[in-house]
Parts: structure tokens; sequence; C-alpha cells
């Protein structure tokens, strides 16, 4: 009688997914706040369009309601959109915000005569979608869109229809790799060093989007803490946001340190804890001074850099070298810190409806597998475009103890960050509830979860300590409850030790089914309750099996279905799908589950044991 004995190690993959995930908040978060200089360099002083809100900074983001870019167009936007992206005669006689000046007028080219490359007749007077002066009566009709805007100094008047102001000098504005100025005090302590993570000087592939990755080691000549990071950029058209992520001990054993590859939203299963974000728009990220992320001895050693590179127009002989130049300190900081998303995994929003909701979270049976309480310093309240409203909350005992914030009116542009000097503590048995809702009217089309700015996410997320190294996602799909990448909660059945085994499945089944060992896997799951169990199934199909298995052979899809079609536990396993291969099967005399391992038995010989 043969044996087989499966040992369920942590599975990479799905670490992989964990990385994934994070990445795919954060740059959601930064699609939000980043202009692109394409579109500036093709209107007339783009790169100087006066902010009608502050006229000491400029509007980045010219054709965007968002003051960086991304998002909903304002009124030139469209117009320029619908010219084709063009600046010509058309476009610029325009009168796109409704203020009685033309585009051409505002943009310093009145005249109509300006062409790409060209040097602008003038200097931009005001901003083409933004109707002023501001509190004229018309202009607050016009400009409802525009939230939390104040002018500082006073808009530029009418001209006389005969000739036009004589155009007044203006100080040229920063270019778009710092439109506003990194300021930290924590950076200027002593003892603070920097450390530049730059890509080496690397090709820019001829494709619309590259995820390019750099693999180096952190400072660690000595215990420190990073505590604030600043964008460096080389091209800064091209580059559409970077992002940090921190390494287990020891480097990927598929890359070599100093290696650049090309990586896709993960770059690597041991290098999973993103802690650092850059962006134009984004001058740098300033630590809270309650908590640091930890490198050197006893810390991180190794990081990847990610930069994710648009080449919108498929130019070729393209290079960048750009990167985050990393703030660190001996003086440690009170507390390790990390980052931590809630909410839910699964969303299914029909086309056309005002009012969807849904909700999901980190329940408390997740919770009370936690060591010690966490406190939450930062918050983020996440969806896309359909995002309406929703709220992030925290309960006790079942009772709520706090609204942590209360989104009454979403707008993906202008995401809202929420800090709390008084921290909030989260304990053992705690709840945090995340709900969302969506507004689809307009959208014919059902919406479902996914990374794309027309799908949608549900989330709330935060910044904490002290670190954990699996605090990193407490969600839920549907009714599963997802502690981490290693921990579920499913009535009924052990879910946990059920993805287990169908990793067991998938490197026993995976080139076939008629193996003794394929057939007792398979039996092994069954004996954990969850196959009959929709969500389970759901799960297994629609968010584990794709994202994380990576198996495409028919064989292993029919082991697969095979698993739903099962009998109760007890029936052999010459059922369904199975049938043409578990030829040599026979039925198992018992099947246990205790102290986190299955054991199976056929003619009272052990011939399966699954460990956890």
């Amino acid at each position: 009688m043969e044996s087989y004995t499966f040992h369920t190690t942590d599975d990479a993959n799905m670490k992989s997914l964990q990385t994934s995930f994070v990445a795919i908040v954060l740059t959601s978060i930064l699609v939000s706040i980043e202009g692109y200089p394409i579109f500036q360099r093709r209107i007339p002083n783009g790169d100087r369009v006066p902010n009608p809100c502050d006229r000491s900074t400029t509007w980045p983001g010219v054709g965007h309601r968002n003051r960086a870019g991304g998002g909903p167009r304002n009124p030139f936007g469209l117009d320029f959109r619908a010219n084709g992206f063009v600046w010509n005669s058309t476009l610029c006689q325009k009168d796109s915000d409704g203020d009685g000046l033309t585009n051409g007028y505002e943009l310093g080219d009145p005249d109509c005569r300006w062409a790409v490359n060209a040097t602008p007749s003038g200097a931009a007077r005001s901003h083409p979608g933004i109707c002023e002066p501001l509190d004229k009566s018309e202009c607050i009709t016009r400009n409802s869109w525009l939230m939390n805007c104040r002018p500082s100094q006073p808009s530029p008047s009418q001209p006389s229809t005969s000739q036009p102001p004589t155009p007044q000098p203006t100080s040229p504005s920063p270019p778009a790799t710092a439109t506003t100025e990194f300021d930290c005090p924590a950076t200027k302590e002593s003892g603070v060093k920097t450390y530049d993570a730059r890509l080496p000087l690397t090709p820019i592939p001829v494709q619309a989007t590259t995820y390019i990755c750099y693999l180096f080691q952190l400072p660690s000549e000595t215990v420190s803490d990073i505590i604030a990071y600043e964008p460096i950029f080389d091209d800064a058209e091209h580059v559409h946001h970077m992002v940090l992520f921190a390494c287990n001990d020891k480097p990927p054993q598929d890359h070599k340190v100093g290696e650049t590859f090309v990586c896709g939203m993960a770059p690597s299963a041991s290098c999973m804890a993103a802690i650092g974000v850059g962006g134009l728009g984004v001058p740098g990220q300033c630590i809270d001074e309650r908590l640091g992320f930890r490198i050197g001895p006893g810390g991180h050693v190794y990081g990847v850099l990610q930069i994710h590179w648009n080449n919108h127009d498929l130019m070729s002989g393209l290079t960048d070298s750009s990167g985050l130049r990393i703030y660190y300190t001996s003086k440690l900081r009170p507390n390790r810190g990390n980052i931590m998303a809630v909410g839910q995994d699964y969303l299914e929003i029909p086309g056309n409806t005002p009012d969807v909701v849904f909700s999901g979270g980190c329940s408390s049976g997740c919770t009370k597998l936690l060591a010690e309480p966490f406190y939450i310093s930062i918050s983020y309240f996440h969806m896309h475009l359909l995002g309406k409203s929703g709220n992030f909350t925290h309960y006790r005992d079942g009772t709520l103890l706090r609204t942590i914030q209360d989104v009454r009116t979403f707008d993906f542009n202008t995401p809202e960050i929420a800090t709390f000097p008084d921290l909030i503590e989260v304990r053992q048995g705690d709840e945090l509830r995340v709900t969302c809702v969506y507004d689809s009217t307009g959208r014919t089309n059902t919406t479902m979860f996914g990374e794309g700015t027309y799908d949608e996410m549900c989330y709330g997320f935060f910044a904490y300590f002290p670190a954990s190294s699996s605090l990193q996602l407490c969600t839920k799909w549907k009714t599963i409850e997802v502690c981490d990448m290693d921990s579920y909660i499913y009535p009924n059945c052990n879910f946990t030790m059920f993805l287990q085994l169908v990793t067991v499945i998938s490197e026993n089944c995976a080139n076939q089914c008629n193996s003794a060992a394929c057939v007792y896997a398979i039996n092994s799951v069954h004996a954990t309750g969850c196959t009959g169990l929709p969500d389970a199934i759901g799960f297994l199909m629609d968010f584990y099996f794709p994202k994380v298995l990576f198996r495409s052979s028919t064989t292993f899809f029919d082991c697969l279905e095979a698993v739903s079609s099962l009998k109760p536990t007890g029936t052999n396993v010459t059922e369904g799908k199975l049938q043409a291969c578990s030829k040599n099967a026979t039925q198992y005399d018992t099947m246990k589950l205790a102290n986190g391992a299955i054991t199976v038995q056929v003619n009272s010989a052990v011939v399966v044991r699954v460990e956890p």
C-alpha cells in the first residue's frame, strides 16, 4: 500500500496575490493625483496654467476636475477630447468654461497661431476650464463641481472686444517633476541619512503600459527606520507611479540584487510589504512620527522599486532612471509601522441603479487571531468612479464604538485622508466594517470588483502599528472571512484547510487525475465540509484559482470541477468527472480531521496525511 504525506506550507503564489492587492490600492490612489505632461505639451502654456483657487500655484491637470490630473474632465478637457486632443483655431476660439474669454486668450494664444513646440505669444492668464471670476453668479453655477476653492488673488478681467489687455509678466511655474516643494521637518533632524533607490538607465518598451522592477539592498550598516520618501524623476512624462516594496530576510530566489526585470503588479512573492509611493503631484511622503519602517539588522534588508511606465504614443528610444529618495535614521521611532486594508473582495453592481450597497471588513473572528492590539494613525476610504458614499466603522462586542470615516459624498478624484492624533486602538475581537454605496446610473453593464478604473473596489485602507507580517489584508469575499493570506473563516467548513488542500491538488493533479495521490487529495478536500457550500466553490473558481494557482491543464480543471460534484463524505471518488481517471481508487475506510491534520485510511493503512 502506497503512502502519501502532503505538507501544506505557505503558498508563494497566494502571497503574490496579497502583494498585488496592496499595489492595486496604492496605484488606484495615485491614479487620482497625477498629471500627464504629454497633454500639457499639446496646448500653449500647458504646464503653466494658473490655479484660480491659489494663483501662486498651477493646475497641472488642465483638462481635469482634479488639479493634478486623472478622472472626470472639466469643460475644457471635454472640448479638448472632442477636438481629438489637438490645439487649432476651433478649440482656440471656443469659450469652454463660459466666462466670456476664449480658450486662446486664457492660455496666452489670443491670435490662435501657436503650434506644438513653439513659444506662445504670451503667458497663460487664467484657466480655460474654470469660469472666472469665481464669485460671479453664473460662474458659481458653472463651477458647481469645483470643491474647496477660495481665490487668493483677483481673477483676470474680461478684455475689451477691440484689443486685449497687455499681458502681465508672471513667474514661471515649477516643472512637472516638482509641482509642490517637499517639506518634512523630520528629514532635517541630525543623523538623518538618504539613500537613492534609482532604476539604472533602462529602455522604456514601445508599449502602452510596463511595470519594471529593480531589486536592491537597503542601507544595512545599522538598524534604522525609514521616515520619509521623495520621488526622483528622470523621464517624468512617462512615469505613472512608483512603489517601494520591502522583502523578507532573503532576496527573491529568481532574481539577483541589482537586476531589473518586468514584474507586473506583483514584484515577488517574498517582497510583499508596500511601504512607500511616489508620483507626479506627490512631492513626498512624510511618515507619522510615531512609527517607522524598520531596515537593517532585525528589519528589512532588501527592497524592490517598482515603476509603472505609460508610453501612450508608443515612442521608441526612451530611457528612464527614476526612483525614490529614502530618508532614514538610526534614531528609531517608537513603533514599527505597516499598512492594512479591510473591505469586500466581491462586487457585482448592476447597471442603471442609483443605490447599490456592499459591505465587508475585518471580522471579530479574524481579530481574535491577533497577538496584541494595534493602533491606526491614518485612514483612506477607497472606491472607484461609481462610488457615491460610504463609511468605515469600528465595533466592539457587537456595538458601534466609533465611525472612523463617514464619507457622505465620495469623489474618486479627491480621496479623503483622515489622520488621528488620538490613535484608534483595535483590540482582539473587535470588528472593522466598511460599507460602500454605488450609483451606476448611466452605465448599462454590470460592474465587478477589479483593479481597473472602470471596475470597482470597496476598502478602508490604513497605516497602523505595531507591524505584523500577516496583518496586511483582512477582508471578506461574500461571506468568507479572509483574515490574512493564511487564515480564513467560513461557517460549517474548515476553509483554511480547504484552500491548502486545493494547493495539494494543484501539485498532484495538474498533469493527470489518474494517480492515487490525486484521488486521495480530492477526497481529503471533500472531508473539510466545504465542497457543498456555494461561496466556497465560487471563491475557488473566481478568486483563488485564476489569480493564485496559475494552472492551465484541462485535466486539472476537470479535477477541480469534480470537487463540487462529490457525494457526501464516505463515497468513493469514481463519480462525475473523475470516472475516467480513478480506475485504481478504492473507498477509504476513515477520514479524520484532528489538530489541524487530515488522515485518510484505506484497508486500515494510512495512505494520506495532510499536515498543517
